[in-house]
């Protein structure tokens, strides 16, 4: 055994780290390692904490005070589901890229989205950075472990002909401005929810997107959008506008007839009542007027998809894109909309036939 001092405590008291190994030369190599990373900074952990023990405590004082409480709902499920239950009896010191590695493969195995399993590894790898802040590790095995193969899921969208059919076939109803704003604009299902009526400039055509209508805890409720690009002010096409002033009418007439019963909830889409909009009430209209139609059977967020491709396919540049639809990088808009829709092949073989033809020709 040997030991040294690495500090005191708040009454002054020596604070010693000691080493144990089987023979001198093992525990001397050991004390010159150990302050080694004193001196450097390094965690020396006992290994006492648990992965579980680290990721409560991060969820608490660091998580929680830090992120939308959509997003930390969303880590107490991950830690609470897969990776306490996984990783969590192992000594957080003793944590390696071997074992995450095998935690991850093991949730691909079970037949878990790659949806699901990357965001296992990224809340991980969140917390684990905090870890390594707070010198409890040295490195990160999370941001060392790969991830199982994700096949990207290619989205399903309206081409150009089939988005025009879509609105024929929503005129007249109640929440026709909710469904053309989402086809023409790309807004998440939370944002356009969550629109204000002070988020609207319909004589300059715009609209702010600064918040989401999201349920937390069972209850829905407003917050602030996902990242600062997500905070965007979008310039609308003028049949949106159209369709948002007829909305805003009848919004009013809801109101007169509702009378005392209205409650303001300040939102673009409300009830008959004027309160929050739940999203399983939108979404149960959508699917009706969908699956009454001849349309592919896209899902609603597919709206959004079909709004960038639309404008990929019409020559739209990819940054004009993520702009509109608040992605964080232009990276992000190439990989998700990284399919060519069959418009846009149509236009590319159409623009090979004229240009070799021109050259047949000369």
């Amino acid at each position: 055994m040997a030991s040294f001092t690495t500090g005191f405590d708040g009454l002054g008291r020596q604070v010693r780290k000691y080493v144990y190994a089987k023979t001198r030369n093992a525990v001397k190599e050991k004390l010159d390692e150990a302050r080694k990373k004193h001196a450097e900074g390094l965690p020396m952990s006992s290994g006492k904490q648990t992965v579980t023990d680290f990721l409560d405590r991060w969820l608490r004082e660091v998580a929680e005070p830090n992120v939308s409480p959509k997003t930390f709902q969303t880590y107490s499920y991950l830690v609470n589901n897969y990776l306490s239950p996984g990783l969590g009896s192992i000594a957080l010191a003793k944590l390696s890229p071997q074992q995450v590695q095998h935690f991850l493969n093991a949730l691909s195995a079970k037949r878990l989205s790659s949806t699901t399993v990357k965001h296992c590894r990224d809340c991980l790898r969140a917390a684990l950075n905090v870890a390594m802040r707070w010198n409890l590790l040295v490195r990160n095995p999370a941001g060392l472990a790969k991830l199982p193969r994700r096949v990207r899921r290619k989205p399903q969208v309206f081409n150009s002909s089939q988005a025009r059919q879509f609105m024929r076939l929503i005129q007249g109803h109640r929440l026709e401005a909710l469904f053309l704003v989402t086809l023409c604009t790309g807004m998440r299902e939370a944002e356009v929810l969550g629109l204000g009526l002070d988020d609207l400039d319909l004589d300059g055509q715009r609209l702010r997107i600064r918040g989401s209508l999201q349920r937390v805890d069972g209850k829905l409720e407003l917050v602030s959008t996902k990242t600062e690009e997500s905070q965007r002010s979008v310039l609308l096409p003028t049949l949106v506008v159209a369709a948002l002033r007829a909305h805003l009418a009848r919004r009013e007439q809801e109101r007169a007839i509702a009378g005392d019963d209205w409650e303001e909830s300040g939102r673009v889409f409300v009830t008959r009542r004027g309160t929050y909009l739940d999203a399983r009430n939108m979404l149960r209209d959508y699917y009706k007027l969908r699956d009454g139609s001849e349309l592919p059977a896209i899902r609603f967020h597919d709206l959004r998809h079909s709004a960038a491709s639309l404008l990929h396919a019409a020559g739209v540049p990819s940054q004009a894109i993520r702009k509109l639809l608040g992605h964080a990088s232009v990276r992000t808009t190439q990989e998700v909309y990284s399919h060519v829709t069959t418009d846009l092949e149509s236009a590319a073989a159409d623009k090979m036939d004229a240009i070799l033809s021109a050259e047949i020709s000369a």
